[in-house]
């Protein structure tokens, strides 16, 4: 069984993150972006959290005032989430699929997605997740 669908991203111009990263030239960061699709994608996973990301490359810089489009597809039986973050249909994001787990029994055999902001600690990502 699977569940597809899209999501639009508006990334606000405001925003603190853009304060550092660059001022001048602002830029998502690819850590902050990851966790903005991790939050848009958590409400549709019922009882199951999503626990890593395999590999990651982004494509195109995410700037502000930019509407992404996330176009997701759940594998429930195989536990992952492909997913295609685009610009005007122009790929930004290329990702291996997200790796989910039911809550309580979910092993890490890859970088949990929890540990971006303590790997990259001086963007605050948490604080920007607010923003």
């Amino acid at each position: 069984m699977e569940t597809s669908g899209s999501l639009t991203l508006p990334i606000p111009p405001a925003h603190p993150c853009f304060a550092s990263h660059f001022p001048g030239d602002p830029l998502v960061p690819g850590a902050l972006l990851i966790e903005w699709i991790k939050a848009q994608l958590t409400p549709l996973l019922e009882r199951h959290i999503i626990n890593g990301i395999q590999t990651v490359k982004f494509l195109m810089p995410v700037r502000p005032n930019d509407k992404w489009e996330l176009s997701y597809t759940i594998k429930w039986e195989k536990q992952l989430i492909a997913i295609s973050l685009s610009r005007n249909e122009a790929p930004t994001l290329n990702t291996a699929p997200l790796n989910t787990a039911p809550l309580n029994t979910a092993p890490l055999n890859t970088v949990p997605l929890n540990t971006i902001s303590a790997l990259k600690g001086n963007l605050r990502i948490k604080e920007c997740l607010r923003g």
